[in-house]
């Protein structure tokens, strides 16, 4: 259901969450292709999912969402900041301000691909905390357990709240969504993170073993050998003694002093090690790419200069954000 022929009834109406019934539920909502709980973890989990999604979110964000007439020659004329679906995009609910839906709605679309927005219209007699005028409330819906209903004819039945054996359930007139075009499904997007799964995956394992070799030296720094017996209990008391005279930030610059024939060997970082470093930049590249964010942009100026960064910002602007910001102002205009 388009949010046009919703919006016309959004002011002064009475109908808020109102549950579908139970003969109204289908037995199985619409599957995805993908699941976006895991790729929404990806945003706290992993560093160049969140970095990317944040630049294009927080940026595309600025630019105010202004609704008006076209005329003849197709010049743009603004409404008044009070007309109610202006008023409405501009104070979306009382915890959020225009700014901070279209941050919200951005990263969704940019994660999984669609973003749901739930409409909450005021019921009769009851006062709403809305910022607007008018009581109305759009709220951004996690996509991760949401689900669409839809009819044998293709029309969108209704919406559906599947964690947890919950019974949340919107009508078509109680929700709506965004979404990027999907070759793979007519009814759920498709987000940056599905096309470069596998290179997020692989970079999340990596972040794992770099944790437990942090945290627990997955491979020795050096080894002591010894041409004498040593024993279990002299062994332990070696690596010991050794470990507090060297081991740690808190000894760097110290002397170590080996016992009598006692010699210690570093172990430098093979040659495996370090192609498997670079592959690790490789797949940086790979999200960047997906995002359509310049890397310049991702690393910072460490190795840029004042010229290619602003090369970087305008190709962000002009190549990235212009026509995906283009495209919800025409899917809002749609739906409108």
């Amino acid at each position: 259901m388009a949010i046009r022929d919703t919006l016309a009834r959004l002011f002064g109406a009475k109908a808020s969450i109102i549950g579908l019934g139970a003969d109204e539920i289908p037995d199985r909502p619409l599957e995805k292709g993908w699941d976006d709980g895991a790729i929404l973890s990806t945003y706290a989990d992993d560093t160049w999912p969140y970095v990317c999604a944040r630049i294009l979110a927080e940026n595309g964000a600025m630019p105010p969402l202004r609704f008006g007439t076209l005329d003849a020659k197709g010049q743009f004329t603004p409404v008044d900041p009070s007309h109610p679906v202006q008023d409405l995009f501009d104070h979306p609910n009382p915890q959020m301000t225009g700014s901070d839906f279209r941050h919200l709605i951005i990263t969704y679309l940019e994660m999984v691909g669609h973003a749901p927005i739930e409409i909450v219209r005021p019921l009769a007699g009851r006062r709403m905390l809305s910022r607007n005028r008018n009581g109305t409330e759009l709220w951004p819906v996690n996509p991760s357990w949401w689900r669409i209903v839809a009819n044998p004819d293709g029309t969108i039945r209704g919406y559906l709240w599947v964690k947890q054996n919950s019974d949340a359930a919107w009508t078509p007139e109680q929700m709506t969504y965004l979404r990027w075009p999907n070759p793979l499904d007519r009814w759920y997007g498709l987000g940056r993170i599905a096309a470069v799964r596998q290179a997020v995956m692989a970079e999340e394992y990596a972040a794992i073993r770099d944790k437990k070799l942090e945290k627990n030296l997955g491979v020795p720094p050096g080894i002591l050998s010894s041409e004498m017996p040593l024993g279990d209990p002299t062994a332990e008391l070696l690596q010991k003694r050794w470990s507090q005279a060297v081991g740690g930030y808190q000894n760097a610059g110290k002397i170590a002093i080996l016992g009598s024939k006692t010699t210690y060997q570093s172990i430098a970082q093979n040659a495996r090690d370090a192609e498997w470093l670079e592959t690790r930049k490789g797949r940086v590249h790979e999200s960047t790419a997906a995002f359509g964010v310049p890397m310049v942009l991702v690393l910072g100026m460490k190795d840029a200069t004042f010229a290619n960064a602003r090369e970087a910002t305008d190709y962000l602007w002009q190549e990235t954000l212009q026509p995906r910001l283009d495209r919800i102002a025409e899917m809002i205009h749609t739906q409108a």
